[in-house]
């Protein structure tokens, strides 16, 4: 049965360096455990009071879980975790969470996600060194940032669509203002609406030009 592991950390800095020592070597490993169809991990919230990270294992957890549990007891006897717990969830939250299909597709890619973001760990040494998601230098006339990443990913080396790629931006948006629903309550989602439409009307005519730096070729 699928799993969720949470490890409760002290500290956005203990929770990352614990990523970076043990969970991305992790992840790497359940997937050559009889049964386990592979593993994926997040960290708590940033805007929440929690810490710590969570490893989300697929197909059948058992042997992962009672392979890995004595690290776990270490990490938490030298105060790296506070504490750990397991949660097991079927194959039908799966499939009411994202449908079943869906579920299938979302398994495959949750591992795929990690595994870049295991790359993004390589090259940063903090996850504070990682670039503003919008706009990393403001004094400048072109925005550079963070979203230059997914964006290059699905545009330019997957060959998606500019016009798909809004699509699965609007897909993210959705989901995030769910996130913020849950976090912070309606009138938080409201006023992130009225600014996403705010900042689209805006720039409806800078839009319509095409992008600068192509124009001189």
């Amino acid at each position: 049965m699928p799993a969720k592991v949470m490890f409760q950390t002290n500290g956005e800095e203990m929770t990352e360096q614990f990523v970076r020592d043990y969970v991305l070597d992790a992840i790497e490993r359940a997937a050559k455990f009889d049964g386990c169809e592979g593993a994926h991990f997040g960290l708590a919230p940033s805007n929440t009071d929690e810490n710590g990270a969570a490893i989300g294992v697929q197909g059948n957890a058992d042997e992962f879980i009672e392979h890995e549990k004595s690290t776990w007891n270490e990490y938490e006897g030298d105060g790296v975790v506070q504490e750990w717990n397991v949660t097991h969830r079927s194959q039908e939250w799966f499939e009411q969470s994202f449908g079943k299909r869906g579920a299938e597709l979302t398994e495959r890619l949750l591992p795929l996600a990690d595994r870049m973001a295991s790359l993004i760990y390589e090259e940063y040494d903090s996850l504070d060194d990682l670039p503003a998601p919008h706009d990393a230098n403001p004094e400048e006339d072109v925005s550079a940032g963070w979203w230059i990443v997914p964006h290059h990913i699905a545009y330019a080396s997957l060959n998606y669509s500019a016009a798909e790629e809004i699509k699965m931006h609007k897909a993210g948006i959705e989901e995030d203002l769910k996130l913020i629903a849950e976090q912070d309550g309606e009138e938080a989602v409201d006023s992130h609406l009225d600014a996403l439409l705010s900042d689209l009307e805006e720039m409806r005519e800078d839009v319509k030009a095409g992008r600068a730096r192509f124009k001189d070729e």
